[in-house]
């Protein structure tokens, strides 16, 4: 039995044709443009982004006067950082906005700010009351001691400070 394959719709005239071939993957809007290409490998990151862009509306609220501790909790899979499979945004402490990594790329391939303009509806639509600068200091700190908490522990930080006295 004698049968011929015919390619239908791909030409490939020679084995060099093969070699030209390229994915383009969809990149992200960034925020900030890269100041070189170390740089540009680090922001080409979902996490990096979705972080800055918390930082930067936490920064945009407290120039209104209407400041809020903001904290953004990814989720991955296995060690691959990079590509965030779930996150949440907590704004003093309560939830308010949550989905998973999917969306948050299509976000960041729409636009720039999209996600931004997501987290900052999420907060508005909260009715948290603006933090005195007294309460705003007070979760600023306890989101830093959060941040150095193991993710497995306890939950307690007297192990941790016997080691570092």
């Amino acid at each position: 039995m004698n049968t011929t394959i015919e390619p239908t719709n791909a030409k490939a005239d020679a084995a060099e044709d093969f070699f030209d071939l390229r994915v383009n993957k969809v990149r992200i809007k960034l925020l900030r443009k890269p100041s070189g290409y170390v740089s540009s490998l680090a922001m080409d990151n979902l996490g990096y982004q979705m972080q800055y862009s918390i930082d930067v509306l936490e920064s945009d609220l407290a120039k209104v006067n209407n400041p809020h501790v903001l904290q953004l909790n990814l989720q991955w899979q296995d060690d691959d950082w990079q590509n965030p499979t779930a996150w949440k945004l907590y704004a003093d402490g309560f939830l308010v906005a949550s989905g998973t990594g999917d969306y948050a790329r299509n976000l960041f391939q729409k636009s720039a700010d999209a996600f931004l303009q997501v987290c900052r509806r999420a907060v508005e639509k909260a009715g948290l009351a603006a933090l005195s600068e007294h309460d705003y200091r007070i979760l600023s700190c306890a989101r830093a001691i959060a941040a150095h908490e193991p993710p497995d522990g306890d939950g307690s930080l007297g192990s941790r400070i016997n080691r570092v006295f």
